[in-house]
């Protein structure tokens, strides 16, 4: 009896392993895989020798495989499986039944007959959750930006759906059922999972479209900024018309008259100063031409305008050409222009404003540094990363708090804040 155990526990941890490998690779490595094999295996066989309750194994393993990938999103999977595991474990035994004359008693006492069917199941359901994976990675993109709450509803409905088919299976194993009504039950279970499948999908996909709904009014909110920021450009530039206007007159006169000291020294206090500060914007801006990313170029074009019109000193060192991040295009656009939000208006409180905005890939990792001047208000960096901790009024606090709320969906990227030299940093390396 103990061997029929532990094979039975083996082929189950099996089957539902094949399935987790399916819906979670390449997001895992092998000795986490081996670590949710061993657990799957030892709490089956505690459930089938010592009567574990199977919500215990179910709600363990899928906390287990959150801790092991560190996303929420996987809180899903093992109820998944697991339901998808009964109704095609149960398929199978109707299969064997119907076709093979085996009752569920042979089934439960050979080990032949228990790989077999654990090995028919496994195929049966990885193919099934391959087919759920594929229409998933089809049609729900960016499922790392759904929210907690979202995530732990449909966790729930799953394991309640998962613990609503381990109950009608145990009631009816002990009942001796028809071939008919073998198959209501099966036909129960799978039409159960499927309506609250298609309850979860429903909810994935609208929160998708919402998603992308609201990157469409971003993406207008970023147009119509940098249109009034193109205005403000030209407006800048009818009005250098008009004083280069004045200048040649200027200099007219001073040429007429023959003072041609006084026009050194206003060709060399007025017009060389000028020139320069025009270059050097003009040459900063053209670092962003390495940005081969339009959504990225667009917030940080946008953002630096607005402080050139506002007379804060910038400089843009972008060295490598930028064609990839590994970071979703939404919470890369959000924590731009946090920061060059924060930036611009801390530094337009000092006395002489000045941004600098560095961006390079080293080594297939995304470096950015935005460091800007700013008046010390006496708080702390850890309390300006709190929720509605700011110096600017009621309404803000919200925005560094909001940047370090979207760092903790991604372990691939590194973050720190600093002071130096009077200056304000932001460092943020992606990998």
């Amino acid at each position: 009896m103990l061997i029929q155990y532990i094979t039975t526990s083996i082929c189950s941890a099996l089957i539902l392993f094949s399935s987790i490998v399916i819906l979670t690779r390449p997001n895992l490595n092998y000795w986490k895989y081996g670590i949710m094999f061993a657990s799957l295996t030892l709490l089956g066989f505690f459930q089938l020798y010592f009567g574990l309750a199977n919500w215990i194994s179910v709600a363990f393993n899928s906390i287990l495989l959150v801790l092991l990938s560190k996303k929420l999103s996987y809180l899903c999977h093992i109820p998944l499986v697991y339901i998808v595991g009964i109704i095609h474990i149960y398929f199978v035994v109707f299969l064997f039944n119907q076709f093979m004359r085996f009752s569920a008693d042979d089934l439960n006492s050979s080990i032949p007959l228990t790989i077999s069917v654990s090995l028919t199941t496994t195929l049966l359901s990885s193919l099934s959750l391959y087919f759920c994976r594929m229409i998933f990675e089809r049609h729900i993109k960016n499922v790392i930006e759904l929210e907690k709450r979202i995530i732990l509803l449909i966790a729930i409905a799953l394991l309640l759906c998962a613990y609503i088919a381990y109950t009608i299976t145990t009631l009816f194993d002990s009942i001796a059922l028809s071939n008919s009504q073998f198959f209501s039950i099966i036909s129960l279970l799978a039409a159960f999972f499927l309506l609250t499948g298609s309850i979860s999908f429903i909810i994935l996909r609208t929160y998708t479209k919402s998603n992308e709904i609201k990157r469409k009014l971003e993406h207008l909110e970023t147009l119509k900024e940098y249109t009034d920021n193109l205005e403000q450009v030209y407006n800048n530039l009818r009005s250098f018309k008009h004083d280069y206007i004045n200048i040649m007159a200027a200099m007219t006169c001073y040429i007429e008259e023959k003072k041609y000291d006084e026009l050194e020294i206003f060709f060399y206090e007025h017009i060389l100063p000028m020139k320069e500060n025009l270059t050097n914007k003009n040459i900063s801006m053209a670092n962003l031409s390495r940005i081969k990313i339009l959504d990225m170029k667009s917030i940080i074009y946008t953002k630096l305008l607005l402080a050139i019109n506002q007379n804060i000193d910038i400089t843009v060192d972008i060295p490598t050409e930028i064609v990839s991040v590994n970071m979703s295009p939404i919470d890369l656009a959000r924590i731009l222009g946090i920061y060059l939000d924060n930036a611009i208006e801390a530094s337009l409180e000092s006395d002489n404003p000045q941004l600098n905005f560095h961006l390079a890939c080293i080594d297939n990792d995304i470096v950015l540094r935005i460091s800007n001047t700013y008046i010390d208000r006496g708080l702390s960096i850890a309390q300006m990363q709190k929720r509605n901790v700011t110096t600017k009024g009621k309404g803000h606090g919200l925005g560094l708090y909001n940047v370090s709320e979207i760092f903790k969906k991604y372990n691939n990227v590194y973050h720190e804040t600093l002071t130096e030299d009077n200056l304000f940093i932001q460092q943020v390396q992606i990998s």
